[in-house]
Formats: C-alpha cells, sequence, structure tokens
C-alpha cells in the first residue's frame, strides 16, 4: 500500500542580514516547517477558519498583526490559547532551524550560502528520507536568495520524481495553511532572538516541545545556560560536559536520520534548555520520534539510549522516575549510578543463588563461576557483593 501524502508549509522569521549593528536587525533567522499528513488536511482548513474568526474577525493570521499593540501578558496569553489550540487540534510535527547571526564570522555573503546549503539538507533529508509522498509549500514572500536556492536543489537531484511538488505560494488566498507555519516561525523567534526576546519563552517552548525538532547553525553551548538557568541552582561542569557531548554527537551523526538517535539527543537538549531539571518521560520521547515518521516504541527507546551512552554521551535516568534527561548536577550522576547499582546487585545476588544451588545440587560438579572457567568476570563481580 502506498505511503500517505504529507503537506509540507515553511515559513521563516528575521532576515538573512548579517550587519547586527541596527538594534532593529534580528539576531538569530529562523526556518519553521510544519509537516500534516493529507488526510488531516481538512481538519487543518477548519482549525484556521475557526482560528481566524476568533482571534481575527474572520482576516488571516498574520503575527505581525496578531501580536502588535497589546501589552505584553496580553500577547503571551493570546499567542499561548493560538498555540495550544493548534497542538491540540491538529496533528502535526515542525521541524525549525535556527540560524544565530551573532556567530557568523568573516565574508557575509559565504556565511549566508552556508546556513542555506546547511538547511537545504537538513530538510532535504528529513523530509525525502522519513516521506515518500509530498507537497511542499513555501511562503512566496522574504528571502528570495534560500527559496530559490531550495528550488533548485530540491528539483537537481531525484527528489521531485513522481508526484512530490514544491511551490512558492502566496499565504492568503494560494495556501491559507502557511498562515499556521508563519505563527510557529514567528513564536520560536521570540524564544531566540535577543532583541525580541519573549520573557516568558520557556512557556512558548514547553507548549510545542512535543512538535518540536530544532536544529542550530552553529550549535552553541551558551544557549543552554540563558537567563532561564539560574547559575547556583546547577553544577556547570557537570552541564556543560553534557552538553558538550549531545553537541558532539549531532554534529558528527546529523546524517543518520532513521534510526532515532540523533533525534533524541536533540529533543533532550530542547528540554534541558527550557528546564534542565525535568525528566523527559519515556512515553513523551516514543511519541516525539512517532511524529517524524519513524516506528519507534519504548524497548527501541532503551537500545538507542544504550547506544548514547555507549558512544560517551551523559545521559541520565534516576530513582524511581521513568525517563532521561541530560545531567546538570553531581547528584543526577549519583542518582544514575545509585538506580543502577540497585539492578545490577540484586542481579548478580541472583546469579550468586543459581550458581549455589547447583553447586549444593550436584555435589560440586556445577561451578559455572568457576575463577578459571568462562564466567571468571563475573566470579569477581559475585565475589564482590559477598564482601
Amino acid at each position: 500500500m502506498a505511503a500517505e501524502r504529507v503537506f509540507v508549509f515553511i515559513d521563516e522569521y528575521g532576515n538573512t542580514t548579517l550587519n547586527l549593528d541596527n538594534e532593529a536587525t534580528p539576531s538569530h533567522f529562523i526556518y519553521a516547517s510544519i509537516v500534516i499528513k493529507e488526510s488531516d488536511i481538512p481538519q487543518a482548513r477548519l482549525l484556521l477558519k475557526d482560528l481566524q474568526k476568533k482571534y481575527n474577525q474572520g482576516s488571516p493570521l498574520k503575527s505581525n498583526r496578531l501580536f502588535k499593540k497589546v501589552d505584553e501578558q496580553t500577547k503571551l496569553q493570546r499567542r499561548l490559547l493560538i498555540l495550544n489550540e493548534i497542538k491540540r487540534k491538529l496533528n502535526f510535527v515542525s521541524f525549525i532551524l535556527v540560524v544565530d547571526k551573532q556567530k557568523l564570522y568573516g565574508d557575509g555573503l559565504k556565511y549566508k550560502k552556508s546556513f542555506i546549503k546547511y538547511f537545504q539538507k537538513v530538510f532535504h533529508d528529513t523530509i525525502n528520507e522519513n516521506y515518500e509522498a509530498y507537497s511542499i509549500f513555501m511562503d512566496m514572500t522574504g528571502n528570495d536568495d534560500f527559496k530559490q536556492s531550495l528550488e533548485a536543489y530540491i528539483r537537481k537531484g531525484d527528489t521531485l520524481f513522481g508526484n512530490n511538488t514544491y511551490q512558492l505560494a502566496e499565504d492568503k488566498v494560494e495556501e491559507p495553511l502557511l498562515q499556521i507555519a508563519d505563527i510557529i516561525a514567528n513564536s520560536i523567534g521570540r524564544c531566540y532572538c535577543i532583541n525580541k526576546l519573549d520573557p516568558n519563552a520557556a512557556n512558548i517552548i514547553d507548549c510545542l516541545k512535543d512538535r518540536l525538532i530544532i536544529d542550530q547553525f552553529p550549535y552553541e553551548k551558551s544557549l543552554y545556560f540563558g537567563k532561564n538557568v539560574k547559575e547556583s541552582a546547577i553544577d556547570k561542569k557537570i552541564s556543560e560536559i553534557a552538553v558538550d557531548k549531545a553537541i558532539e554527537y549531532i554534529e558528527k551523526n546529523e546524517g543518520n536520520i532513521n534510526t532515532g538517535h540523533v533525534e533524541i539527543v536533540k529533543y533532550l537538549l530542547l528540554i534541558f534548555r527550557t528546564n534542565p531539571f525535568r525528566v523527559v518521560l519515556t512515553g513523551e520521547i516514543v511519541n516525539v520520534i512517532i511524529k517524524q515518521g519513524l516506528n519507534f516504541s519504548s524497548s527501541q527507546l532503551r537500545t538507542v539510549i544504550q547506544d548514547l551512552r555507549d558512544s560517551g554521551l551523559l545521559i541520565a535516568s534516576l530513582q524511581g522516575k521513568s525517563g532521561y534527561k541530560i545531567p546538570n548536577s553531581e547528584n543526577d550522576m549519583i542518582d544514575f549510578y545509585n538506580r543502577l547499582l540497585n539492578s545490577v546487585v540484586p542481579m548478580l545476588k541472583r546469579v550468586k543463588i543459581a550458581n549455589e544451588q547447583l553447586q549444593i545440587k550436584s555435589v560440586n560438579e556445577i561451578n559455572l563461576l568457576n575463577p578459571d572457567g568462562n564466567f571468571g568476570l563475573l566470579n569477581k563481580l559475585v565475589d564482590q557483593i559477598s564482601l
């Protein structure tokens, strides 16, 4: 049976201008894409009309109008109401690229091309490898360089065989669902742009967290130690080591998107940035990966976490809690070690009891923990817990 088509809507926030001397120039540039299954498109159109009536007297939802001329508290409440309604009533996943223009030095044009090409690769790999049939719509206003470059990039390969399509569209009449991408892009922009920062950015991220897959260009650990994290509340050395290892892993494995490994690390980093003390529940992580089009389960998550830990990542799981987190303190690691001990020690005791029964019943004819046998190391470990 043919895979269901998805519709991809892309909008942007900010601009690619690298001259940041002007205080009005956004410090970051955001690409936001939302992916909706074809079967959910009718519901999406009904939802958009309802939101237009509720929040803009039936007119198109444009973020640059919705959130102007109101105080900060009203702006936040309106934004969260709209975002919560979109999340509650529409099944979608949103791929985001956050470009920190403050970190791009040297030849502006060179770096502008660089992050455009970076997003092209992220976008191409994510959409083309996760979805067999897709239609892409991009808001025709804004950064023409990127739109033309993306179209050429998509069309030159084998990515538009069959019925896959790419189209620039106007968001009021030609493809109104681009308005939802606009709301998402604007909301994420307010979480990253220093000169446009919403004081309640953490609430915005927290609202959308299970729908967001965020890439950053370039990755910077400073993003994870912002104003929303009290320096005194975290162990900065452990936090920096954990974040550094996570970022290093993402950069080395960016192209491996079919196993969930990179996506899980990105999501744990996103939650760390929002609330470094929160343990991310197993079911929450599984649902995030499933929304990206991968078949995934709790048992697969445990296997992936094992792989990530074997690769040197610090991922803590705490006693009495089902889930994982990037550690931010020595206590996180101590709790993680204690949890492992509470699993390993009882298992070793069971091995000891089983082997003693074999020895007793066979009058020592069977002793699989013989120091000179195949389980010499296991014998040493059992001896240690017997001391």
